[in-house]
């Protein structure tokens, strides 16, 4: 199991509790991609960070979009990534 650290970065005033929304966008055929959320309950220094795990016993690259929702509603563009998983010997 291989996991990957992001930086999700922002600007301006958002009003906690945030979510970072990420979802897959481009899983590989016959792997199971999850698309998971994280919740902020306090401001925090800029980048918040996440992390995405490869569970699949192959390697590829899968590509993300991620988000913040702030709790007024207020959602941000989504951000898209691409982590490259590989198979662990």
């Amino acid at each position: 199991m291989k996991t990957s650290r992001f930086d999700v970065p922002f600007e301006g005033y958002p009003q906690y509790p945030l979510r970072i929304v990420t979802r897959n966008v481009g899983c590989p055929p016959g792997w199971v991609c999850r698309d998971n959320e994280v919740a902020v309950d306090a401001p925090q220094s800029t980048p918040l960070k996440i992390a995405l795990v490869c569970n699949n016993a192959g390697s590829a690259p899968l590509l993300w979009e991620t988000s913040l929702v702030d709790d007024d509603g207020v959602t941000s563009v989504p951000v898209r990534h691409w982590q490259q998983c590989i198979r662990s010997s």
